[in-house]
């Protein structure tokens, strides 16, 4: 189902930490500037900090071979006449 870079990652093991390199090149690269932390660690990462910022959990879709991660903010509604202090969630754009 999807996500034909790695036949057995799905959308439930990517948010587990699951993770598969999809171009050696990048990754090699990556890693020589330290910017990789721990591999598969990203995705989790994001769903951690989203709940601890009490953000609306992060939407996965699978387009089958690639997939998008929609994060949501909350946006003061300050000219709201009847609530001041509102808050809207909203995707990123």
């Amino acid at each position: 189902m999807g996500l034909n870079f790695c036949r057995d990652i799905t959308l439930e093991k990517m948010r587990e930490g699951m993770s598969s390199v999809r171009n050696k090149g990048i990754a090699e690269t990556f890693i020589y500037m330290r910017i990789v932390e721990t591999w598969g660690s990203g995705i989790p990462n994001i769903f951690k900090a989203m709940q601890e910022s009490g953000l609306p959990e992060p939407v996965m879709q699978d387009f089958h071979g690639d997939f998008r991660i929609t994060l949501y903010w909350k946006k003061s509604v300050q000219s709201h006449p009847i609530l001041p202090n509102a808050t809207q969630s909203h995707p990123i754009q």
